[in-house]
């Protein structure tokens, strides 16, 4: 699967906004990424995407380039779709879909969408991306939380939306709310990057 980790680290869990920043300013066109941790601190070559080769059905090669994204809080996240800018500390998340540099990745706050999204899922979102009609999009309502929804929009070009885990008749786009992004790809993740590392045992066997 394409939800492993992406920092290799071991004294440092969680990656820097200032290592981050450094690593997306690379040079353009490069194929690896490598992180590493050197006495706690986060030292990132220049290198920020990593190529996998695969062949298709008739043996052509295929290649699927991994982009390192930001995996963050719900409040990091409507910052960053807002203003483009990082704060604090965060998880790398390793995707195939990242068309711009602003994607970047969020847990499911609640089970809203569920079976199609459920809790903890997580959610690749693209903020430089317009709405469309029977995109699923994460908003921000007006009391700063974070829900994810169905959008519709209908031929006046009125948005309202509506959850597969609440079955209701689509309702208006709440006032005061904002689209933060398209949502493109959901992962299922059943234990934190966190929770995984500290699992891990290097004397365990199968």
């Amino acid at each position: 699967m394409l939800k492993q980790a992406v920092t290799g680290m071991t004294k440092q869990e969680r990656i820097t906004t200032q290592a981050y920043n450094e690593m997306t300013k690379s040079v353009a066109g490069s194929n690896s990424i490598i992180l590493n941790d050197v006495q706690g601190d986060t030292t990132i070559n220049n290198h920020h995407t990593h190529t996998h080769n695969h062949s298709d059905a008739d043996g052509k090669a295929l290649s699927m380039r991994l982009t390192p994204r930001p995996l963050l809080s719900d409040r990091q996240a409507a910052a960053f779709a807002r203003t483009g800018k990082l704060t604090g500390s965060f998880d790398l998340f390793a995707s195939v879909v990242a068309p711009s540099q602003y994607t970047f990745a969020v847990a499911m706050p609640d089970t809203s969408m569920s079976p199609v999204i459920e809790k903890g899922d997580l959610l690749v979102v693209e903020p430089r991306m317009r709405p469309a009609d029977e995109d699923i999009v994460l908003i921000e309502l007006s009391d700063k939380r974070l829900v994810v929804a169905h959008l519709v929009i209908d031929i006046a070009g009125r948005m309202l939306i509506y959850q597969t885990g609440r079955p209701s008749e689509a309702l208006d786009l709440p006032e005061g709310s904002v689209i933060l992004g398209v949502v493109l790809e959901v992962k299922k993740r059943f234990m934190s990057a966190a929770q995984a590392r500290r699992r891990v045992d290097s004397d365990y066997r199968p």
